[in-house]
């Protein structure tokens, strides 16, 4: 007999009722459901789904701010505390957006690696310099690095901007780690490893650390002490190969590197 389809919305449904006062967002109050549910209270044309989110991001100063990523509805932001959201990519090639990252000196200045929204193949890193009104292809494009567009199946995993430095921005992508000093006027190729992110040393602007993602090859931490010139394996985490991890820092320990495993997938 297989199991109820219904049987995790049942079993939340229980546990509401067993803990009313917990709800859905962080903040004094408790947690609150900012939604959407359905795709009628978010915009007046036709959208059979919402997506699936991959990545909120919330304004440090003004908490009103939000922005998230769908890897098959595109890129979404609010302006009141996600109580409406506006989609801003349904114009460009593909419909998906799964990573960004937000300039931290200057919150209008976003990137994103828009994506097709089932196989996940790039169609390149765009930006936007207006809060994510407009968009503009960079310099990581099909065109010029040979990565992604049509007929090919490269991925970008993750798009970082340097919090010591902004002009140095790293994108980890299928087979190469690509870095820009020149605030992406151009890229380079300096590692030929697939990684699954990227994370910055909170102090040193030299160091950072990237989990290696290669198929049956997941269990490796590697880094660079020189900003990204040479990379050496850094931690083998045991029996860890066919799952997926994330390293990170804190800065409440500028030594300490964090990691989080999957289960097995």
């Amino acid at each position: 007999m297989t199991d109820d389809p219904r049987k995790i919305e049942k079993s939340y449904t229980a546990f509401k009722k067993q803990y009313p006062l917990i709800e859905l967002r962080s903040d004094e109050q408790g947690w609150v459901d900012l939604g959407p549910y359905t795709a009628s209270i978010i915009s007046d044309h036709y959208l059979p789904g919402l997506g699936r989110v991959e990545y909120v991001w919330v304004e440090p100063v003004n908490k009103q701010t939000m922005y998230l990523s769908s890897r098959s509805g595109g890129f979404w932001r609010s302006f009141d505390g996600g109580a409406t959201w506006e989609n801003t990519t349904d114009d460009l090639t593909s419909s998906g957006v799964d990573v960004f990252s937000v300039n931290p000196n200057n919150t209008n200045d976003i990137l994103i690696n828009v994506r097709n929204a089932r196989n996940r193949f790039t169609m390149g890193v765009y930006r936007s310099l207006d809060g994510g009104a407009t968009w503009n292809i960079t310099a990581f494009n099909p065109d010029d690095t040979d990565i992604g567009g049509l007929g090919t199946d490269e991925r970008v995993f993750d798009v970082k901007f340097s919090p010591h430095n902004t002009n140095h921005i790293y994108i980890a992508a299928s087979g190469y780690l690509y870095r820009s000093t020149d605030n992406l006027a151009t890229v380079e190729s300096v590692s030929d490893n697939s990684y699954a992110s990227i994370e910055f040393h909170q102090t040193d602007p030299d160091i950072i650390f990237a989990p290696k993602d290669y198929y049956w090859n997941r269990n490796e931490i590697w880094s660079s002490s020189d900003g990204g010139d040479t990379w050496n394996l850094l931690h083998d985490i045991d029996d860890n190969n066919y799952r997926t991890f994330i390293v990170a820092t804190t800065p409440a320990d500028s030594d300490l590197v964090l990691f989080s495993s999957s289960t097995y997938i």
